[in-house]
């Protein structure tokens, strides 16, 4: 087995997605960007903790379905040639990683473009949109 040299590691948000998140991404394939946005400011506010944020977040992805997914994703407009650095680091026999906190379900698309892995980190959500709800604090 080879022994792998390198490994590159990127982030999503506002790295490989330049001037955009997921989160936007998502929210706008739903026509929900105001929404979104209000969320954001209720808990730069202190309105919402982490958990009702994230079970906001939740309730708002829940309407998505693999379809929209795909296609917010398709329509993202990524890093230029991404899949040609991908491409590169595999060539060289070199290994790439993306680290993010945006929902696993919108980041895997990234190995389809030849990321290595995708490791997310944070809240954990399902890994599909779902309308199984987040439990409530004990």
């Amino acid at each position: 087995m080879a022994t792998v040299t390198a490994l590159f590691v990127f982030d999503l948000d506002g790295t490989l997605l330049p001037g955009s998140t997921a989160s936007l991404e998502l929210a706008g394939t739903l026509g929900a960007l105001d929404d979104l946005h209000e969320l954001e400011a209720r808990f730069a506010d202190g309105a919402l903790d982490t958990r009702g944020f994230a079970g906001a977040v939740h309730d708002l992805y829940g309407r998505l379905t693999a379809e929209q997914v795909v296609a917010a994703f398709g329509a993202s407009r990524l890093l230029d040639r991404v899949t040609d650095v991908f491409a590169d680091i595999r060539d060289r026999g070199e290994r790439s990683l993306v680290i993010t906190m945006s929902p696993d379900f919108y980041a895997a698309q990234l190995v389809g473009l030849g990321a290595d892995a995708v490791q997310r980190r944070g809240s954990r959500r399902p890994r599909t949109p779902a309308s199984c709800s987040i439990p409530p604090a004990s």
